[in-house]
């Protein structure tokens, strides 16, 4: 992955530019980020999960009525299941300014994939878990998995 210079972030720059030294990144947080806001940014890195007839689902974007719908229409497919269910359109959440704040997006998005994959692992430790960062509306992490094959 290419060096991204958080400097070059629009907004960053231009409250970092108003201080002498230049503050840093935790300093903007400080003035910028609420406690809610960053404890749902932290969830949205760590989801919660849950477990439904071998699929692994976001905790959030999981409702049983739902799962049924997908359950019929994919024969059971847990992979395809929770490829449907487990992504998320960083443009649902964030609307990049330009140039610069598109290639932020997909730095988070890659960061965000990995941060899934190391939950889920950990989280459920008999599975493979596959994390796809895609270009599909704006950068997009998708995320399945199959039981670990036993030795």
């Amino acid at each position: 992955m290419n060096e991204f210079d958080s400097e070059s972030l629009p907004a960053f720059h231009a409250w970092r530019s108003g201080f002498e030294p230049p503050p840093d990144a935790y300093a903007y947080m400080a003035e910028h980020l609420g406690v809610a806001s960053a404890f749902f940014f932290a969830r949205l890195l760590a989801p919660d999960l849950v477990l439904e007839r071998g699929c692994v689902l976001l905790k959030d974007r999981y409702s049983p009525e739902n799962f049924e719908q997908w359950w019929s229409s994919e024969a059971g497919s847990s992979v395809s299941i929770e490829r449907a269910v487990n992504h998320l359109h960083l443009w649902d959440l964030f609307e990049p300014e330009g140039e610069v704040e598109e290639r932020a997006l997909e730095i988070l998005a890659a960061r965000i994939a990995r941060s899934w994959e190391l939950h889920a692992a950990q989280s459920f430790p008999d599975r493979d878990f596959q994390v796809d960062v895609t270009d599909d509306y704006g950068p997009t992490i998708v995320m399945s998995s199959r039981p670990r094959s036993s030795p």
